[in-house]
């Protein structure tokens, strides 16, 4: 698209308008002299805008850029639908550049496309680094429990043992150990119940008992159970 087409936005009484090249313009203080508004980034990096209703009092929204050009110019936007950047430019508005997509179709283009990484510290909800993965790896290796290596990375014991497994963060190095073998509520030893049931009463979760003893949660709570009949 050549030339920039300016369009009204819905629901705002012609106060503002967005153009074809991804800028928005404000006419609530000049019908004449309309103003080019500068948005700002939300936490992601998103042109935002606050918008204020023509001649309305309180009627106040922060709407994104992207999805102002896109409703205006691609047509509505359907549930279950996002707006993609084909060019992976969040800053580039143009509506050339924006198409209609699943949340699938937004991620596998950002991977296949843009190769973005989702995997390790890539992924915005990583609580580790790589090399906290290493460590952790480490420390179970040499025999550590799990209990006591989440409680120093403040991560939970099921989550230490799918690190030192490789079942997550598996593109990190660091020595893995052996699946534990979950075992059944005869196989414990007696002392092991024992330690079980005390830890239990002094305030330890039976899930993070489970982790330890490399025992399902269900057995942890058979023993505890048995041992108030006893």
């Amino acid at each position: 698209m050549d030339s920039e087409e300016w369009h009204a936005i819905d629901g705002y009484d012609g106060g503002y308008e967005v153009s074809s090249f991804g800028r928005v313009r404000s006419r609530v203080r000049s019908w004449v002299n309309p103003k080019v508004m500068s948005p700002s980034a939300d936490g992601d990096g998103y042109p935002q805008l606050m918008l204020v209703a023509y001649r309305g009092v309180g009627r106040r929204r922060t709407v994104k850029v992207h999805r102002l050009v896109a409703a205006v110019f691609l047509g509505p936007i359907p549930p279950g639908m996002t707006v993609n950047h084909k060019d992976g430019n969040r800053r580039n508005n143009r509506v050339d550049n924006l198409e209609l997509c699943t949340n699938a179709e937004n991620v596998y283009h950002s991977i296949d496309m843009l190769d973005r990484r989702y995997d390790g510290t890539h992924n915005p909800a990583a609580k580790l680094t790589e090399e906290q993965v290493v460590t952790i790896r480490e420390r179970a290796a040499r025999g550590e429990t799990f209990v006591a290596i989440a409680a120093d990375f403040e991560v939970t014991p099921p989550m230490v043992r799918m690190i030192a497994t490789g079942k997550a963060w598996d593109l990190v190095g660091g020595p893995r150990i052996a699946q534990r073998v979950r075992r059944s509520v005869r196989a414990l030893a007696p002392e092991a119940v024992t330690a079980i049931r005390d830890r239990h009463a002094a305030g330890e979760r039976a899930a993070d008992l489970a982790a330890e003893f490399g025992v399902t949660p269900t057995t942890v709570h058979n023993h505890l159970r048995a041992a108030r009949h006893e």
